[in-house]
């Protein structure tokens, strides 16, 4: 189970978001707050803001955080057991049937005082927003009929479905960008300098979208290292300004244009031991990766990840002394769906077999660490 907020290095704007959320936790009828956007605009990293100064500075009846990450749509046997476990501090009774748990959980948390953050919910939803396994519809259901001093909050792009009765329980935020001087202020903090003007104006063309200004800035320090000027983005390789700019409205679409724009100028060892870990899921390290990957005869080192990270194609973070690497779960969701594309267009059925296998395998050597 991943239970790591994002990290909040690169942290800006949302004051107004986020007291939008602290007002919603003062008012005590309100046992489910949700944030909504296309992937990228940093749901998780708001979520993350307001719970890091802790569970009471939002409620003075909260006591704790739990943060789940759904990265792989765990079966809600195996999620319900860890929350069950998590709030009450006990093992599962041994007579515990799958259908108890529902109930359970949903009574622990009445009895609890904590923040339930479920991240990136989307993995658990179709595209309408109905639950792909019925049993965490019926456990929310559950836990919004029993009352209590809990809050769930929720990051998705899609929301749930839920009965008409139980959404006056509920309240929703709809996710937009980042204001053009706040996407200015988040791109100096990434080393890239320039006229105010430029930097706002590139954040305009983007949306204010945060991950599409990631992508661009890691593209720029990889490329030209120290002074990393916007300006360059104009006048050096390809035209990146009128690339987000043909794509203004469409931040799916722009956030393909730059995704491609960036694979298609990484060092040919990177672009191909990029197309190797992407079935990665979950954080992983260095001597996962490479146990994972000794069938292949390949070795990743800790310096070519990093490589990656200071593009923004992953995630790194330090602690104690390890560093740990994760896909963007959209750029993961991007690269798995090209692949699969490619290899269904161009009728390699052992290709995809071979990548659909490597995506199960990897996934049953994370759940078994």
């Amino acid at each position: 189970m991943d239970t790591r907020p994002p990290d909040l290095s690169y942290w800006r704007g949302r004051v107004k978001e986020e007291q939008q959320l602290r007002t919603w936790f003062q008012n005590s009828a309100v046992r489910l707050i949700g944030v909504k956007a296309a992937g990228g605009f940093g749901k998780s990293a708001l979520m993350a803001k307001l719970c890091q100064a802790g569970a009471s500075s939002l409620s003075p009846h909260l006591e704790r955080v739990i943060w789940v990450n759904f990265l792989l749509p765990y079966p809600f046997v195996n999620w319900a057991a860890w929350l069950w476990e998590t709030l009450t501090g006990r093992s599962l009774p041994p007579e515990t049937q799958a259908t108890d748990l529902s109930g359970m959980v949903a009574q622990a948390l009445a009895q609890a005082r904590v923040v339930l953050v479920l991240d990136n919910l989307e993995t658990l939803l179709d595209q309408a927003g109905n639950w792909v396994q019925d049993a965490y519809g019926r456990w929310l259901c559950d836990y919004l009929a029993a009352g209590g001093s809990s809050v769930v909050m929720v990051t998705s792009r899609e929301q749930p479905t839920l009965p008409p009765n139980l959404l006056l329980k509920c309240q929703w935020s709809a996710l937009g960008g980042l204001l053009p001087a706040d996407g200015a202020l988040l791109l100096r903090d990434m080393g890239i300098t320039g006229d105010e003007a430029a930097l706002q104006e590139f954040v305009a063309l983007a949306a204010g979208h945060p991950l599409v200004l990631q992508l661009a800035a890691g593209w720029l320090r990889s490329t030209y290292d120290e002074g990393a000027e916007i300006g360059w983005l104009k006048r050096r390789e390809g035209n990146v300004f009128d690339l987000v700019g043909q794509h203004r409205g469409d931040p799916e679409a722009c956030l393909a244009a730059l995704l491609e724009f960036s694979l298609g100028r990484l060092p040919a060892a990177l672009a191909a031991l990029f197309e190797q870990i992407w079935v990665f899921p979950m954080p992983f390290n260095v001597t996962r990766l490479n146990d994972n990957f000794q069938y292949r005869g390949v070795r990743v080192t800790e310096a070519e990840m990093r490589q990656l990270a200071r593009r923004s194609l992953l995630l790194e973070r330090c602690d104690h002394g390890e560093w740990t690497f994760q896909f963007q779960p959209l750029i993961r969701a991007y690269i798995q769906h090209r692949t699969l594309e490619y290899y269904r267009r161009t009728q390699n059925k052992l290709g995809e077999a071979n990548c659909l296998q490597a995506i199960g395998d990897v996934c049953q050597f994370q759940k078994d660490m």
